[in-house]
């Protein structure tokens, strides 16, 4: 009997993993829990080898089909499917933004200080990669840079704790900006993508109230302050 959605949609799990064929080297795998999953079942080198091609219903049988012809066609190539995919799934990893910021941060730690080793640590573990870090790095958009900067900030200061809870003041997220930038710099300097979304980040802050630094001088006041300070008591 063909297999047809309509049959598949009825299948009672049972005490035992059963397998339906879907011709070809097709199979459904129906797991007593009841979960189901295609393979697709080939020789490669002389050896019998199996590939799971995904699970029923997100890949359904029209696509299963396809996905059994694709790597049909691979073998035809004299390509290993199962062996394609894993390299297919390792190229992946590289370029999620996680994997590209803990290639950027082995570089950037080398002869820094532990103080500083430790804030970029805990910037990127506690405010970024948790939002971002399994992203595809080429398909983050700056908008949402933008969005993950400012929802960081604390931008007034405030005695309700828990509008402090998890942000950052202005100055640290400053830093924020510039650790993004270097990541994406990384990502671009090693090939991974062609241009950076997180350029001039910090441009969507404000200029951090530094009220405990000194005055600065102008220059045009050095010559008064000068001759006050030459002036007798």
């Amino acid at each position: 009997m063909k297999l047809k959605d309509a049959a598949i949609k009825a299948i009672e799990p049972g005490d035992k993993e059963m397998k339906l064929s879907g011709g070809a080297g097709l199979f459904l795998r129906v797991h007593p829990s009841g979960a189901k999953a295609w393979v697709y079942a080939y020789r490669f080198d002389g050896k019998q080898k199996k590939l799971t091609l995904g699970q029923y219903p997100n890949l359904s049988l029209k696509d299963a089909r396809k996905a059994r012809q694709d790597a049909r066609d691979l073998l035809d190539q004299g390509v290993d499917p199962g062996a394609q995919k894993q390299a297919n799934k390792h190229k992946d990893t590289q370029n999620t933004f996680s994997g590209i910021a803990e290639d950027w941060f082995s570089v950037y730690k080398v002869n820094r200080a532990d103080k500083t080793i430790s804030v970029y640590r805990n910037m990127l573990d506690t405010h970024i990669l948790p939002k971002i870090g399994d992203m595809d790095i080429r398909e983050i958009k700056r908008l949402q840079l933008v969005g993950l900067v400012k929802e960081n900030t604390l931008f007034e200061p405030s005695k309700d704790r828990a509008k402090h809870e998890g942000k950052v003041a202005i100055s640290t997220a400053l830093n924020m900006c510039y650790c993004l930038g270097m990541i994406f710099k990384h990502a671009i300097n090693i090939g991974r993508i062609e241009y950076s979304v997180a350029t001039d980040l910090s441009s969507v802050l404000p200029e951090p109230n530094y009220s405990n630094q000194n005055t600065m001088i102008k220059p045009e006041d050095v010559k008064t302050l000068l001759q006050a300070i030459r002036m007798p008591g």
